[in-house]
């Protein structure tokens, strides 16, 4: 796993987790892609009203790397229900050393599935 990648991963949810605008836009493309369970949207300022709005807070369990692809293994919560914690994961796809790319999954299992891996890129 490239260093670099590693760390803006947890760059990005220590700024999602503190909705730190400021410490998330250089983590991004300006174009970043974000794909969940609501559909997809496009772009640094979609991105940052999904932080604000979503109340979202992550913690990452365990990382897994192939080829510019990191995915997080997360425990999540929401502000509307702290005390419900769901385990998720999200891909993170990199270009030019920014994150171009954001990919939830509903588990672990499956994103090591969509992306081709498995527990042997644990790192």
């Amino acid at each position: 796993m490239k260093k670099q990648e590693k760390d803006a991963v947890i760059k990005w949810h220590q700024a999602l987790n503190t909705r730190d605008e400021q410490q998330m836009n250089p983590i991004v493309t300006p174009d970043v892609k974000l794909i969940g369970p609501k559909g997809t949207a496009v772009g640094i300022q979609a991105m940052l009203e999904w932080v604000k709005q979503s109340g979202i807070r992550m913690v990452v369990t365990a990382f897994y790397y192939k080829h510019h692809c990191v995915i997080a293994a997360q425990e999540a919560t929401w502000a509307i229900a702290e005390a419900d914690k769901h385990l998720l994961a999200t891909a993170f796809k990199f270009k030019g050393g920014q994150i171009f790319s954001i990919q939830r999954y509903s588990s672990l299992h499956e994103a090591l599935i969509a992306e081709g891996m498995d527990e042997s890129h644990k790192v």
